[in-house]
């Protein structure tokens, strides 16, 4: 054979060594792993008991399939795809089985793959108790493995002295100390546990009398068969710094006592005698603003008390309209837990401390709220909502009738008589009724709506008020119409005006040569006969100041400026007998002053006020 042909053959024959080598399904394709495999059981399984908290503990060493690893089908060949691997940690988890008092067994609970411990807490006094741990991989469980029994012994018979619930100590004062005594009875054969699971309040201090030591939050005590713990607790009014005030406590105690776990005691302690706490007050409880111009502002002072025998700091909030600020020395920023900037005030031990608030009002004519909320740092439960109250505008103590009006002064080119310039004079008297008839015909309005207030020479220059019709006369037309009206009939038509005077009058008055109106407000005075201002006389009815007057004031007593009861009508005195924007007793002595007076000038007044 020659070369050429030996090394085909050998290439050949290396070729087919390769493939004999290699393991082929029938039809070619590789072949999914199915796990139909159990896990190993645990091992090393055991239980033990925790008396004092009735728990059981069961521990174990991990199934030996608890491990991360990767095996292979497919001949253990290393080379092999990787779908033909499956994890070798074939537990998901352990299922743990309690068999209880030799019943049957039953599953508390699962844990997942890679534990070796369970707290069984549902254990009471006299359970035996065993456990079962199975190793599982979802599909397939392990053999079961069982542990020893354990036993908590035999059930306590823990009896409390002291009835649970609220009880109330005795007061206490200065320096002075007060208690409740209570013993805990084992009267069972096994052995009782007891441990305070509660914190202790300031003031209050606990102490088991027998061992004469203080307890402190989740202190265990144990209690031997047919023995006994005598218990104390104490309230020192030192512990709070002799502040009086009452004082709670909740201690709670559990125990491995079936049906009787938890006892809990509210203990309440009052201090009396001693410092008397930090308590916020106010004086008053509102200020209110009047008689400020749109220029100007006006300060208060509200005054923050504390009345209590320890100081205290307020936060203080204003809300409301902008109008309104706060300021004065007393007063400090600080910064709360949050970073929120508080503005504050402290007060020291019964005494106070100043707010300046001022009030600068934006709007002519304006009415404005604000509110200031005072809560007490020291006290939480401390809280005073303080008012505020403001107007725009000038005030005047007397309570003058006040009228809209129009005030007109018609000019006209001739002379009237003499003694009709002469106030007072017949002749004026009767110009004056028959002119304001004359003038009310051509306005289309009541002569009783007109007052004419002068007739000058020069010429003659009549000057006459408008006023505005009654507030049940809807139809008739304002005062600012009735001018309108006019002002139209001069430019238009003067000698239809002038004509309709000339024959009312009797005189010759030429042409109109101005007319000229402004808008006005009639201001008077109720007066008595001595020329004594009246300010009680709320009704403006009959001549007198009477019991109408005092049940209309009645009404508004004890308003406030703000509130809807409130009419500034009512507000007619104050501490510096000026109006203060309350209605109070200030305004009812100064109504007394004016009760049964006779009003001199009411015709007058009802003229304006009435409508004639």
């Amino acid at each position: 054979m020659s070369r050429g042909k030996k090394g085909v053959f050998a290439s050949v024959a290396a070729v087919a060594l390769m493939v004999g080598s290699a393991p082929v399904s029938a039809d070619h394709h590789l072949i999914g792993a199915v796990d139909n495999i159990a896990p190993e059981p645990v091992t090393g399984l055991s239980a033990s008991a925790d008396l004092l908290t009735s728990t059981a503990t069961v521990t174990w060493t991990l199934s030996a399939s608890d491990a991360p690893g990767v095996s292979y089908t497919g001949g253990g060949n290393a080379n092999a795809s990787a779908a033909n691997t499956i994890a070798s940690n074939d537990v998901t988890e352990y299922i743990i089985n309690a068999i209880i008092n030799s019943a049957a067994a039953v599953e508390v609970a699962r844990v997942p793959a890679g534990t070796t411990s369970y707290d069984d807490d549902a254990a009471e006094a006299g359970d035996t108790r065993s456990y079962q741990v199975i190793a599982t991989d979802g599909p397939n469980n392990s053999a079961v493995v069982t542990s020893n029994t354990v036993t908590f012994g035999d059930p306590p018979n823990l009896v409390f002295d002291l009835a649970p619930g609220t009880h109330v100590l005795s007061p206490v004062g200065l320096d002075e100390c007060t208690g409740i005594d209570f013993e805990v009875t084992n009267e069972g054969a096994g052995d009782g546990f007891l441990t305070l699971a509660s914190d202790i309040p300031p003031g209050f201090e606990i102490y088991e009398l027998r061992g004469d030591f203080e307890l402190s939050p989740g202190t265990q005590l144990s209690i031997d068969s047919e023995g006994f713990l005598d218990f104390s607790i104490l309230f020192c009014a030192s512990l709070v710094g002799n502040v009086n005030r009452t004082y709670e406590g909740i201690f709670t105690f559990t125990t491995n006592q079936v049906g009787n776990e938890v006892v809990v005691y509210e203990v309440t302690a009052t201090v009396e005698g001693g410092v008397a706490p930090a308590q916020l007050d106010v004086v008053g409880d509102r200020l209110t603003f009047v008689d400020v111009p749109l220029d100007g502002s006006l300060t208060q002072t509200l005054t923050v008390l504390n009345v209590g025998g320890l100081d205290l700091t307020a936060d203080l909030a204003l809300t409301g309209d902008s109008v309104f600020d706060i300021s004065g020395a007393d007063i400090f920023t600080r910064t709360d837990d949050d970073d929120n900037e508080l503005t504050s005030v402290n007060v020291t031990a019964n005494s106070s401390a100043t707010v300046d608030v001022t009030f600068t009002p934006d709007v002519s004519d304006g009415e404005y709220s604000g509110l200031i909320t005072i809560t007490s740092v020291d006290d939480p439960a401390a809280q005073i909502s303080f008012t505020l109250a403001g107007t725009e505008g000038t005030v005047t103590p007397d309570n003058p009738v006040e009228a809209p009006a129009v005030e007109i002064t018609l000019t006209l080119s001739a002379d009237v008589a003499p003694e009709i310039f002469v106030a007072g004079s017949p002749e004026n008297l009767a110009f004056v009724e028959l002119a304001r008839t004359a003038l009310a015909a051509q306005m289309g309005i009541d002569p009783s709506r007109i007052i004419i207030t002068a007739i000058e020479a020069g010429s003659t220059e009549v000057t006459f008020q408008i006023l505005d019709p009654p507030e049940d006369d809807v139809d008739a037309p304002s005062a600012a119409e009735a001018a309108t009206a006019l002002e139209t009939i001069v430019a238009d038509e003067p000698e239809v005006l002038v004509t309709a005077l000339e024959d009312a009058t009797g005189e010759e008055l030429g042409v109109v040569d101005a007319i000229a109106s402004e808008a006005i407000v009639i201001v008077i005075q109720p007066i008595d006969s001595e020329g004594g201002a009246i300010a009680g006389w709320f009704t403006r009815a009959g001549t007198r100041v009477d019991l109408d007057d005092f049940f209309e004031f009645a009404d508004a007593f004890g308003s406030s400026l703000g509130e809807p009861s409130f009419a500034s009508v009512f507000d007619i005195s104050g501490s510096d007998l000026v109006p203060d924007g309350v209605v109070n007793f200030d305004d009812f002595f100064r109504f007394a002053d004016d009760f049964g007076k006779t009003v001199a000038n009411a015709a007058e007044i009802q003229a304006i006020t009435l409508g004639g």
